[in-house]
């Protein structure tokens, strides 16, 4: 990996180095200062500007406006995404505005600011009015990016509002904020100065542009358009660094010392499902299926599209039957999906602590990991989307008993693992599920046998 950045770093050097000279060659052979200034002139009026006592103020004046609406825009955008994320009509709304400002040229809302505000503060309302809906779209794209599985797996284990922004949101919404940014960042700096050069504030960088353009002082002019493109850049690297800190402080999760309130009693409950029948599209997927789930394991077995997951989304609450009755659901319920559905950015102990509303310390939950063959430092330093399937299989496994469900729904569970790790996962399994009504969906019968599965379900593929 580093390698790769270094190498990466050596063709950019390489890239810059030849534009650098082409524009020398260019400015050589048109040999004109006044037409195009060469980088070379260009660099030594840039170092004479960084000396002259005037530079500071106006550098100071244009970048405290320009990225205050910067950061302003970015602000306003992501709490109106967030809003529209979760109410479609805010989202209707908000569309004919998002629409007009991108469509509309700079200049005509330059004009139009110039009466409503006057010069002073123009550029920042220009970078506040560009960068809005770009980081408003890029962060409801990111809301909208989400699973709608994770979502289900949050409904299940009961995801509280913060829960689900800290690990579900905040992860999905990061690489969108950060990409609309960059764009954002470049953005601000173009209109923020171009509404400078049209208002000539006093002591602004659009002042020092427009003086040059009249007196045709063409280095000058390209000087602090380098300076711009630093000051552009600068704020696109700072404000990622930025964000990148605060998520990282946001989806930081603590390790819990101590275990907080009494462990849950084990309630055994009995699922009775009576004639229910379920289709999609028109195409019967269930029908009239009834069975009863007590303490200990019940299998469903069967061909792949018979319907055995339906069975179970019913359960839990995820699908609603067309007709017949599930009754004795308990409010608590823990799963393995038959995907991961894990939070990528976090650790196998951070998805773990997710659900467990801190009833168990750390070193509980290190344990079960561990049980399950998975190692202290794995389980605390790697995010889950580092780990092998297998491993992301066993963080789902320990999850789901770490819930503490009176009802555990185990969905494939023990997919892609090799058999050495099948047998010894499925014993601890066993040790934790111990009194608990436990369903498990499988196509290998030898597999319920080993869980110990007191009844066996057969269920037939609808014709």
């Amino acid at each position: 990996m580093k390698n790769k950045k270094f190498s990466k770093r050596i063709k950019l050097f390489i890239a810059s180095v030849i534009a650098l000279a082409i524009w020398q060659g260019v400015a050589m052979k048109i040999d004109q200062n006044i037409i195009l200034a060469s980088p070379i002139d260009v660099g030594k009026r840039l170092v004479s500007l960084l000396g002259e006592k005037e530079f500071l103020p106006v550098a100071l004046f244009s970048f405290g406006r320009i990225v205050f609406g910067f950061l302003l825009g970015t602000f306003w955008g992501t709490v109106l995404a967030i809003i529209a994320g979760r109410v479609e009509n805010i989202e209707i709304l908000l569309k004919p505005f998002t629409s007009t400002v991108k469509a509309v040229p700079v200049a005509s809302f330059v004009v139009l600011s110039l009466l409503w505000f006057g010069s002073e503060n123009l550029s920042s309302f220009i970078s506040f009015l560009m960068v809005l809906p770009i980081i408003y779209t890029n962060v409801l794209q990111g809301i909208k990016s989400l699973d709608p599985k994770m979502m289900d797996m949050a409904k299940v284990f009961k995801f509280s509002f913060l829960v689900r922004l800290k690990y579900l949101w905040l992860p999905s919404v990061k690489p969108f904020l950060i990409s609309g940014a960059a764009v954002a960042a470049g953005l601000a700096w173009k209109s923020g100065v171009a509404a400078e050069i049209i208002g000539i504030p006093d002591g602004s960088v659009g002042e020092i542009l427009f003086e040059s353009k009249v007196y045709l002082d063409t280095e000058t002019l390209l000087a602090w358009t380098v300076i711009i493109v630093a000051f552009s850049i600068g704020t696109e690297k700072l404000f990622s660094l930025a964000i990148k800190g605060i998520f990282a402080l946001f989806t930081f999760s603590p390790f819990p010392k101590n275990a907080v309130g009494e462990q849950s009693e084990k309630v055994c409950c009995t699922v009775k499902m009576s004639n229910v029948s379920k289709s999609f599209g028109g195409d019967k997927v269930i029908d009239n299926f009834s069975a009863e789930f007590s303490s200990g394991v019940t299998a469903l077995v069967g061909k792949s599209g018979c319907g055995k997951t339906t069975i179970i989304n019913m359960i839990l609450g995820l699908e609603t039957q067309d007709s017949g009755e599930i009754i004795g659901v308990p409010e608590k319920i823990s799963a393995v999906f038959q995907e991961d559905r894990l939070s990528d950015e976090f650790s196998p102990l951070g998805n773990v602590v997710s659900v467990t509303k801190k009833k168990k310390s750390g070193e509980e939950i290190l344990s079960l990991l561990s049980e399950l063959g998975i190692d202290r430092k794995d389980s605390l330093k790697k995010k889950s989307r580092k780990l092998s399937g297998g491993m992301k299989r066993r963080v789902a496994i320990c999850r789901a008993l770490c819930a503490e469900g009176d009802l555990i729904i185990m969905d494939e569970p023990f997919g892609g693992l090799d058999e050495k790790t099948k047998a010894s996962v499925i014993e601890t399994v066993k040790k934790h599920i111990e009194g608990k009504t436990v369903i498990l969906i499988t196509h290998d019968l030898q597999e319920a046998e080993r869980m110990g599965a007191y009844q066996v379900l057969n269920v037939e593929p609808r014709e």
